[in-house]
């Protein structure tokens, strides 16, 4: 099969199906009958806010997806452990058929069900679906517009530009770095363009898409205006800069190099042996020009969609502490 009959193909396949239902069913079965762990800390405070008495538009430090997301199951299921973080659950299944989804349009089915095998393999996303943080949808986010984006490059359709603008915002409603998306995804559209001019067609396309975009995002807005701006402070305090909800240090805090060593020792942990070993096979396909053009072109999509955020994160790491799990959208 050639390369264009690979990306024309586009099936996720039986197998890749089975896989995601299957897993994503055992997960729901243990956290139904088996789990025998209480909520977690911020569990216990997004199910707090997502309580009719503290339902809102948006929250001081989070958007307010995981709240609406879990008021949405526990309104259905009740106020079970397993209720409140069922949506984790389906958001990992929804991860897992989108990275199927998109390897299949490159790959075909075979590749399909390889890439959600890889999404299995990698520990934090296991972590992710059976704790009900931000993390599980926000990476169902990140896959679903990593497939629009993809997409856009086989039709370029209106549908298309709508369906990207949608999973970005409804990615912001529960962390606002789904933005970093937007600069590694320009930057790809704009080599896969070289010097060809822009149509007005998609000037107008992508205006609509801006459009759909703020209207989801616009509830933290509203919110943080009627508020005086909180979710600004806050993270500004996380930065230790003037404004933030933190005192500001008058002098700069030293660069301690065991933050950033910290940094990427967690997420070898957090993603595993695979991924690294398949940056390795990539590695060495490059090096014994194994890769063709058709690669070439999926390794600068993937570079686009995972590069700015890590290196974001790995930058934060000389300023400050960074948590592992922050940039897993990434992988």
């Amino acid at each position: 099969m050639t390369s264009d009959e690979r990306t024309s193909d586009g099936r996720i396949g039986r197998a890749a199906m089975l896989l995601v239902l299957g897993v994503t069913l055992a997960r729901i079965v243990y956290l139904v009958w088996l789990c025998p762990y209480e909520l977690a800390a911020d569990e216990a405070q997004y199910w707090d806010w997502s309580r009719a008495s503290h339902l809102d538009l948006s929250y001081y430090s989070k958007g307010p997806g995981v709240a609406w997301l879990i008021a949405a199951s526990t309104r259905v299921f009740g106020d079970a452990e397993w209720a409140i973080r069922l949506p984790a659950a389906l958001s990992a299944g929804v991860s897992m058929l989108a990275v199927a989804a998109l390897a299949g349009k490159v790959g075909g089915s075979r590749a399909a069900f390889a890439a959600a095998v890889a999404f299995c393999c990698v520990p934090a996303y296991h972590a992710t679906a059976i704790l009900m943080t931000i993390d599980s949808p926000y990476i169902a986010c990140w896959a679903l517009a990593a497939l629009a984006a993809w997409s856009l490059r086989e039709r370029g359709s209106l549908g298309g530009w709508l369906s990207l603008a949608a999973c970005l915002g409804v990615g912001f409603l529960f962390k606002y770095t789904i933005l970093l998306l937007v600069p590694g995804l320009v930057a790809w559209w704009w080599l896969e363009r070289g010097r060809e001019r822009v149509a007005a067609s998609v000037l107008v396309r992508a205006s609509a898409a801006l459009v759909v975009f703020a209207l989801i995002v616009s509830p933290v807005f509203i919110w943080n205006a009627r508020n005086g701006w909180p979710t600004v402070s806050h993270l500004l305090g996380h930065l230790g800069a003037a404004g933030g909800d933190l005192p500001a240090k008058a002098t700069p805090r030293p660069v301690d190099p065991r933050w950033s060593l910290e940094f990427l020792g967690t997420q070898i942990g957090l993603i595993g042996p695979i991924l690294a070993a398949m940056a390795l096979a990539v590695a060495d396909a490059s090096r014994n020009r194994l890769v063709d053009t058709d690669g070439w072109r999926v390794a600068r999509f993937g570079l686009a969609t995972s590069l700015p955020i890590l290196v974001f994160y790995f930058a934060v790491s000389f300023t400050t502490d960074v948590e592992g799990n922050w940039p897993i959208a990434g992988y």
